[in-house]
């Protein structure tokens, strides 16, 4: 998991980042980008909403549930 950027405001926050997991059996890497807008009010969270990029460039022109892109086995 790599963050990508933070950004606080008041009670408001957003944090984008990148998720990659390689399958052992095929090398494939999937990489996930997520952003996440939240408020706290009261020391307790009341508004998260959350953003995940599921396009992908690869042969098939469909993206996978989740998959931003995907390198290795084609």
């Amino acid at each position: 998991m790599e963050v990508e950027r933070i950004i606080s405001q008041d009670d408001s926050a957003a944090v984008e980042w990148t998720w990659t997991d390689t399958d052992k059996k095929t090398g494939a890497t999937a990489r996930v980008q997520d952003a996440i807008v939240l408020r706290v009010a009261g020391g307790k969270l009341i508004y998260w909403r959350e953003y995940v990029d599921c396009t992908a460039e690869h042969s098939g022109g469909t993206a996978p549930p989740g998959a931003a892109d995907r390198t290795g086995a084609r």
